[in-house]
């Protein structure tokens, strides 16, 4: 039910897209990712679907995503420490 509240209020709220504008959406393979997906599709914008690993790709286009891009999602042993 979290999910669902927090999408509901990243797409009425915080930040609200009128019909045909774009979104990024990141983990967009997650919970709140899909439902956020959805969501934006139904007020009619494009999403982005941004996933961290290429088996992760169909089920963000089938949340509805119109694009995925993969990245690498940056790990302790990525980063650099100095």
């Amino acid at each position: 039910m979290m999910q669902g509240l927090t999408a509901h209020h990243f797409v009425t709220e915080s930040a609200p897209l009128a019909e045909g504008g774009t979104a990024l959406v990141h983990s967009a393979a997650g919970g709140v990712g899909r439902m956020v997906t959805q969501l934006l599709k139904l007020r009619g914008a494009r999403v982005i679907g941004l996933v961290s690993r290429e088996e992760k790709v169909l089920l963000v286009k089938a949340a509805g995503a119109d694009e995925v891009l993969v990245s690498p999602v940056a790990t302790s042993r990525t980063v650099s420490r100095t």
